[in-house]
């Protein structure tokens, strides 16, 4: 009887735990969905569940935890909460680098917010080495008209403007505005 009751208990507490996982990736799916309408207040509460959550049931490594801390640090950022957009996405890179390696796709995700923050900062040197590693990863791993580049250069592009660097920074955005339009981009509005 007492072996039935912690068999059961076990398997509640492993139900439990699953039902968590899956309100975590509803609330991070709900979050995007409010970040691609551009409602980053309820984008931010949507992945603060959810990383309230996966802090409880993941490891401090778990990629899912990394996802979670992106998307929030994604969410500040585009609400111009930059100071704590920062530790959100920092901790985002350290997960994903040790999970991933020093050159994935999903390391130069977190880079790419991480040098728009510090350079919204003022932070321009670090926002600098953010992209330059970003876009380099990006180059190493992407076709070189991928989509992906585009927004990378640009900001970094738009950085160096602001840096006073006026001839690499147009090189950047030219280079960006060539892989969009090399990529199918002249029938859009640029």
């Amino acid at each position: 009887s007492c072996e039935r009751k912690r068999e059961s208990e076990r398997k509640s507490e492993s139900e439990s735990e699953g039902d968590q996982e899956a309100l975590s990736e509803t609330l991070t799916l709900i979050g995007c969905c409010y970040s691609l309408m551009k409602d980053n207040e309820k984008a931010e509460k949507m992945h603060k569940r959810a990383l309230i959550i996966r802090l409880k049931c993941l490891s401090v490594s778990h990629p899912l935890l990394a996802e979670s801390l992106n998307y929030l640090g994604e969410a500040l950022k585009n609400m111009g909460k930059y100071e704590e957009a920062l530790p959100c996405l920092i901790r985002a890179l350290g997960v994903r680098e040790k999970v991933y390696g020093d050159n994935h796709p999903a390391v130069a995700h977190v880079l790419g917010f991480l040098a728009e923050v510090y350079s919204n900062l003022g932070r321009f040197h670090e926002g600098e080495i953010n992209f330059v590693r970003c876009i380099m990863i990006c180059e190493d791993f992407f076709h070189p008209l991928h989509p992906n580049l585009i927004s990378n250069l640009r900001s970094y592009g738009s950085l160096l403007f602001r840096m006073g660097r006026m001839v690499e920074g147009r090189s950047f955005l030219t280079r960006a505005l060539d892989i969009f339009l090399k990529s199918g981009g002249e029938n859009e509005s640029v």
